[in-house]
């Protein structure tokens, strides 16, 4: 007998033991293992007595009870689980040992199967509860919201533990107390007047400042639910950094130097804040359920009406649009307003209204206004100078008078150009000059207004005929006239010009360059006459002695082309890059035999495709000629 119920106990308490093992962490108190192993022998002097008895059905009985502790002995649903197989087995053992027995073995089995079944079912019911329990304990104690229930004598019966986070009291101090104990942890100035119970109404929400535990006051937001004439139960939460966020939300609202307000989904006017309603002199009466566009200018107003349609059709964020408004006393104020949808709370497809901010750009339009007449008076204005300055350059017909052929390129970057070409005809010889000034725009054109004079002075009226002697005589009157000072009148403009004298009788071309360079098609080749260095208006060095001049013999076929920088300089192609001498050069090689007339073309729609969607980066000038070998007639 002994001996069995010791195996039993040994067996039981390993099964514990083995147990604890699995368990997630395998630690329990000495007091729990005590109970355990008590239990357990308990069990195990049943089962030894229910042996030696061959099943008596009194043991049986003591058993089956003893196991329906089962679920308050194990705190895990795994430990009943092996603690009621255990049984099972043991139970298992007796069946298949015991012959001659006083209780049908069959029967005994049946009830053990039972009682384990039951056993580990009531366990499951328990822990679930329990963990429920568990669960919702910690959200109503260990939450951000405050719970008080209240019976009908207006005495506190259930307080939050959580109460300690609020305000400077305990859960066990509110217990049993009137409700009226809250009043004392409301601020001095708020005390007198306040009624927790009369203001607690069913449904209704209410903001109360408190006394925080840190003794700071904090705004507490009640809402009441009562549930039966004895039960009512009030939720407070602490919503003063939401308050305060509000606060300073609507003070930057009301205070901004911008007019902002809402609108709902059909426009008429929900909010709008101080600088609105103070520049606009109407009241928030005369205009909150009004139509927004009702105080835009007449004139605007389908205009509007169409911007604030197509905002909302194609749900756009955020667009922006000016128009006028008429104020109360009929002045009309531009505004430049940025609209903003707003939505419905947690749906981006429901469209509950707009949000505009919106500034005065009155003075703005105004000062717009006055720059864009301006600009339009200095456009009107330079437009005016260009016809001044083309009617200063040589047409197409001066040039075809004293050439058999020939063509210009005259492109200027901005309205009027820094290049400028002249030509005169004296004494059965041609004068000509192309040349490009310093800079372009207004200041270009400047200089080429200077250097048109300058060559008209030294050719038509000095009787200069030598290129070298024009360019010498150029460089020295440009520096007079615009001398090469310091400080901030200095000027060190200048220019780059090719002058060239053609002799009718002797077929003789005689020319000077200064920074320049042009090109001459002859003998089936082209060849490029360069000349000095120097620029007109460049500091002359000590070792310079002026321009220097050549002669070159042309047939009446032989092709003449001037050009400055602005053709081969300009950016652009695939991968905007200039254009180049080299790739010019090879146009003019492909075409030269083709009638000028169609040269032009071929370059000009070359320059358009090169130049793509770039801005052009320079004036742009190029003259090709081809010489007459009797001009006596003409002349």
């Amino acid at each position: 007998h002994l001996t069995f119920t010791i195996s039993m106990g040994i067996f039981i308490f390993g099964i514990y033991f083995i147990t604890l093992k699995t368990s997630k962490s395998g630690k329990k108190n000495l007091t729990k293992i005590l109970l355990v192993v008590g239990y357990s022998a308990a069990v195990c002097q049943n089962f030894a007595e229910l042996f030696l008895s061959s099943l008596h059905p009194y043991f049986i009985v003591i058993i089956s009870i003893t196991c329906s502790l089962v679920p308050f002995i194990f705190e895990k649903l795994k430990s009943s689980i092996i603690f009621s197989i255990g049984i099972l087995l043991i139970s298992c053992m007796c069946f298949i040992i015991l012959d001659d027995v006083l209780f049908n073995k069959y029967l005994f089995i049946i009830i053990m199967v039972l009682t384990v079944s039951l056993s580990i079912f009531t366990t499951y019911l328990r822990h679930d509860s329990i963990s429920k329990l568990l669960f919702i304990s910690g959200v109503i104690n260990k939450g951000d919201v405050l719970k008080i229930a209240i019976n009908g004598a207006d005495q506190i019966t259930y307080v939050s533990e959580n109460i300690s986070k609020f305000i400077p009291t305990t859960h066990d101090e509110l217990i049993n107390q009137y409700i009226t104990i809250l009043t004392r942890f409301l601020p001095k100035e708020n005390e007198e007047g306040t009624n927790y119970i009369v203001d607690f109404e069913d449904g209704k929400k209410y903001l109360i400042p408190m006394i925080s535990s840190s003794g700071e006051m904090i705004w507490i937001e009640w809402s009441c639910k009562v549930f039966s004439k004895d039960v009512k139960v009030i939720l407070g939460q602490d919503i003063t950094q939401k308050m305060e966020l509000e606060t300073t939300f609507e003070l930057l609202v009301q205070n901004a130097e911008d007019f902002i307000y809402q609108c709902d989904a059909k426009g008429n006017f929900v909010f709008l804040n101080d600088q609105a309603l103070t520049r606009t002199g109407y009241t928030m009466k005369e205009l909150i359920g009004k139509k927004s566009t009702s105080i835009v200018s007449l004139k605007f107003r389908d205009e509007v009406d169409l911007f604030y349609h197509t905002h909302f059709n194609e749900r756009n964020e955020s667009t922006y649009h000016e128009f006028p408004i008429i104020t109360k006393s009929g002045e009309n104020i531009w505004l430049g307003q940025h609209v903003t949808t707003l939505y419905e709370v947690g749906n981006k497809k429901r469209i509950k209204g707009f949000l505009a901010l919106a500034r005065d750009i009155t003075e703005t339009r105004r000062q717009q206004k006055i720059i864009e007449d301006q600009q339009r008076d200095i456009t009107s204005s330079i437009h005016y100078a260009k016809r001044i300055q083309l009617n200063l350059l040589p047409n197409l017909d001066r040039f075809n008078e004293f050439f058999d052929d020939s063509f210009v390129i005259f492109k200027p970057k901005d309205i009027v150009s820094g290049d400028f070409y002249w030509m005169e005809h004296i004494n059965n010889m041609t004068v000509f000059a192309l040349a490009d000034c310093t800079g372009h725009g207004v200041p270009g054109s400047f200089m080429t207004l200077l250097g048109i004079n300058l060559l008209n002075s030294i050719v038509l009226e000095g009787q200069v005929y030598s290129p070298a002697s024009i360019l010498d005589k150029l460089d020295k009157k440009l520096v007079h006239v615009l001398p090469r000072g310091i400080g901030e009148n200095k000027v060190n403009d200048g220019m780059e010009i090719t002058v060239c004298v053609f002799d009718h009788e002797s077929n003789e071309l005689t020319y000077a360059c200064a920074g320049s360079r042009f090109l001459i098609h002859k003998n089936q080749t082209f060849e490029i006459l360069k000349g000095d260095t120097k620029h007109i208006g460049d500091y002359r060095e000590t070792n310079f002695s002026g321009y220097t001049e050549e002669k070159i013999t042309l047939e009446p076929t032989d092709l003449i082309y001037l050009f400055t920088d602005g053709f081969q300089d300009q950016f652009g192609g695939d991968k905007n890059k200039k254009f180049n001498f080299k790739r010019l050069l090879t146009i003019l090689e492909a075409n030269f035999e083709r009638p000028l007339s169609e040269q032009k073309l071929t370059l000009e729609s070359e320059f358009i495709a090169w130049i793509g969607n770039y801005e052009q980066t320079d004036d742009v000038s190029l003259i090709a000629l081809r010489g007459l070998s009797d001009l006596k007639n003409k002349a």
